[in-house]
């Protein structure tokens, strides 16, 4: 599969996400998506909750803890990190 039909699949669930999500989450799954294109663009695809965490904190985005929380906008970040992990991830 080309990164280019990767993205599609991912663009689809995260716009999918956003409809389900209020304005804070919005911007939170997008902060997310930002750290998660950018580690897909160096080649480093650790899609770990750990990791993602981090760096999206230091852009304002939700830290780990918040990502690892049992909560309706945590089950969307979650669900955002889970498919970056599927689709790009090689087994």
């Amino acid at each position: 599969m080309s990164n280019k039909v990767k993205q599609g699949v991912v663009d689809k669930v995260y716009a999918s996400l956003l409809e389900e999500s209020s304005e804070r989450v919005k911007g939170s799954l997008g902060i997310l998506k930002s750290v998660c294109d950018e580690l897909v663009k160096k080649g480093r695809l650790n899609f770990s909750i750990a990791e993602v965490g981090r760096l999206s904190e230091v852009k304002g985005g939700p830290k780990t803890q918040t990502i690892r929380n049992d909560t309706l906008p945590a089950q969307a970040y979650r669900a955002l990190l889970e498919i970056y992990e599927s689709i790009y991830r090689v087994k």
